[in-house]
């Protein structure tokens, strides 16, 4: 699941993920386009991103649809076993 990755993330796979999450247009509820503008990065900025977006496509967590827009794997956001953690969600909810 999609917190099991982040946490064993080295820092360049964060830094992108982090990147990509900011850029998130919570308005498009496919979550399809998201575009990161890399143009106010330093160069140790755009070297990480490209190192991390490398790691992150190669672990299928994001895809690059075409230069400067990726899109995040809706699978790796959803928890393994959705069903039991929706009802544990919705159990909690109720004692409150």
């Amino acid at each position: 699941d999609l917190l099991m990755e982040v946490s064993n993330m080295n820092t360049s796979e964060k830094f992108a993920f982090f990147k990509i999450r900011d850029a998130m247009d919570y308005k498009d509820e496919t979550l399809s386009n998201i575009v990161v503008e890399q143009k106010d990065f330093t160069n140790y900025e755009k070297k990480m991103f490209k190192l991390g977006t490398k790691s992150l496509i190669d672990k299928k967590l994001i895809a690059r649809v075409k230069r400067g827009l990726y899109q995040i794997n809706p699978y790796a956001v959803i928890p393994t076993d959705f069903d039991r953690a929706r009802n544990m969600w919705v159990e909690l909810l109720a004692k409150i």
